[in-house]
């Protein structure tokens, strides 16, 4: 510990804040692999940490898909050093052969290439293949006991198949809980504009945020059910010329999911709003009220017919972003 840092934890123990120190801890509400896709997370520590407990929240195959399917766990200790930072593969697509981790890492502070530890831990939970699709969450966390936030984290969905990214910054927490941290909460009521339905197509990733995020969150009353709507007005959606329309079919999810915006609005909804229009997404718990908020993340990307306002477009865009 230098001669700062010293100076610090004195004046902490002095306040009396070192008692009640956790762990810092970061969230990286969004995990997806597949064949075509994989999440590359870079994980910055400034703690004096030699290790990091890495949680991963999981459904897969068949799973993977369903929004009401509870998650299972894998987790595990990974080394780190002071002032280190890992990028990561979690499925290992690239760095197959430095068990996920890329750019060169020496390797010499923090010593991963003597253990026997495999980074990729999208690719271990799967059972070695990194083909199988998979969504979830990942919490991890410090093995001391801090007063600061003291790491940090970065993600990014990479469709390397078409070359199509998007990403986020990880949520924050000193106690691991992340249920107040309004970088990654959203707000009820929040204005959600959506495209042409059928030009683009509109996602919520979604994760139900509790005190619990490391020993799961899908218990009931832990799920978050999502909805378009305007409250107390029994209106759902608004076109592109300010005519509103009725019939809102809610959307719940169980530990994480994906949902697409046309499934929370009825089918006379969209085929009276084919240029789309806006509303506002609603977040609230399921069953009993534990839930505290959820993470969303809106995802856009062009479909099939590759058009843009109904002109021909080449390529993928790909464009999301946190709902705060």
């Amino acid at each position: 510990m230098n001669l700062k840092m010293k100076t610090l934890a004195a004046a902490m123990i002095a306040a009396g804040t070192m008692g009640t120190a956790q762990a810092s801890s970061i969230l990286f509400p969004y995990v997806v692999n597949s064949s075509t896709v994989t999440t590359v997370v870079s994980v910055i520590n400034a703690s004096e940490s030699k290790s990091l407990h890495y949680t991963l929240r999981q459904k897969s195959g068949a799973n993977a898909e369903d929004n009401l399917k509870a998650c299972t766990e894998f987790d595990t200790y990974l080394p780190t050093s002071t002032y280190d930072i890992q990028t990561i593969d979690l499925a290992a697509h690239f760095g197959a052969t430095t068990k996920g981790v890329l750019f060169n890492d020496p390797s010499i502070n923090n010593n991963w290439k003597g253990t026997n530890k495999d980074f990729a831990i999208v690719k271990t939970a799967l059972g070695g293949v990194n083909s199988t699709p998979l969504r979830g969450y990942l919490v991890v966390d410090t093995d001391t006991t801090e007063s600061t936030q003291l790491i940090e984290g970065e993600a990014m969905v990479y469709e390397f198949a078409s070359g199509a990214t998007w990403g986020y910054t990880a949520g924050r927490a000193v106690d691991g809980n992340f249920a107040n941290d309004a970088d990654i909460t959203a707000t009820s009521g929040q204005n959600i504009s959506v495209k042409p339905w059928g030009e683009t197509t509109t996602k919520f990733l979604v994760t139900p945020i509790d005190a619990t995020m490391r020993n799961g969150n899908d218990a009931a009353g832990q799920n978050a059910v999502i909805s378009f709507g305007f409250a107390g007005t029994g209106q759902a959606m608004y076109d592109r010329d300010e005519n509103v329309f009725s019939g809102s079919t809610p959307a719940t999810v169980v530990c994480v999911g994906s949902v697409n915006a046309e499934s929370l609005v009825s089918v006379g909804v969209k085929t009276s709003t084919p240029d789309g229009g806006w509303s506002q997404l609603n977040v609230a718990p399921s069953g009993v009220a534990t839930l505290t908020q959820a993470s969303v993340i809106k995802l856009d990307y062009n479909n099939s017919t590759q058009k843009f306002n109904g002109e021909a477009v080449t390529g993928t865009f790909n464009n999301a972003f946190q709902l705060r």
